[in-house]
């Protein structure tokens, strides 16, 4: 196999990170709702949902009909690990912000 056309490569990595992606996010958001209350509990799931993430998008990219050199697959798994991250850092802003916003005597959930 040849590189020519690794711009069809790039796509081809785009595609499968923004699917594994929105996968992430919602395994994130069904995470994050159980495990609300236990954050060091929440941060080991979150570490293991990305890995195990990061395991599919190489698994995807090993499965094409050519070969992908290690390094690219390895870049893959990289992009798709920056924007996870950032898709968490993002959630757990906005979490913060809604804890300031409420006041901490009304813990539980409000009806």
């Amino acid at each position: 196999a040849d590189y020519k056309n690794s711009s069809q490569l790039m796509s081809m990595f785009v595609v499968y990170v923004s699917e594994e992606l929105s996968e992430f996010k919602a395994n994130y958001n069904e995470t994050s709702y159980y495990l609300q209350e236990d954050e060091e509990q929440m941060e080991a799931s979150i570490r293991d949902l990305i890995e195990n993430h990061r395991d599919k998008v190489k698994a995807k990219l090993m499965n094409e009909p050519f070969e992908i050199p290690d390094i690219l697959i390895a870049h893959a798994q990289d992009m798709f690990e920056t924007q996870a991250n950032d898709f968490v850092s993002d959630r757990q802003d906005e979490i913060i912000r809604e804890k300031k916003k409420k006041p901490s005597s009304t813990s539980g959930s409000v009806s």
